[in-house]
């Protein structure tokens, strides 16, 4: 299982190869942004998370996943910003 975690949002992968997002403070963007990228709201035992639909090419995975979380960084507080790599990961090209 992969994981990206920050204090408001973790993405992660299942065993299945589904890609998901659980978003972990109130941010209100998170809904809008999130659907734009492909992913649709699940409830999964009374947790809230959003989901890239299964048979999804990996590479729409890597880019959706890297889309929403530059894009919701910029609606956390600048405090809690971590300083990775991933974060600065140049976007490939869309064909």
């Amino acid at each position: 299982m992969g994981l990206l975690d920050h204090a408001d949002i973790t993405f992660g992968t299942t065993d299945t190869g589904g890609t998901f997002a659980v978003v972990n403070s109130d941010l209100p963007q998170a809904h809008t942004i999130l659907a734009s990228a492909g992913f649709t709201p699940r409830e999964y035992q009374g947790q809230l998370l959003y989901q890239l639909p299964l048979g999804t090419s990996p590479e729409h995975h890597l880019d959706a996943v890297g889309e929403v979380y530059d894009t919701l960084l910029r609606y956390t507080p600048r405090h809690r910003l971590p300083v990775h790599a991933a974060a600065r990961r140049p976007r490939r090209a869309r064909p």
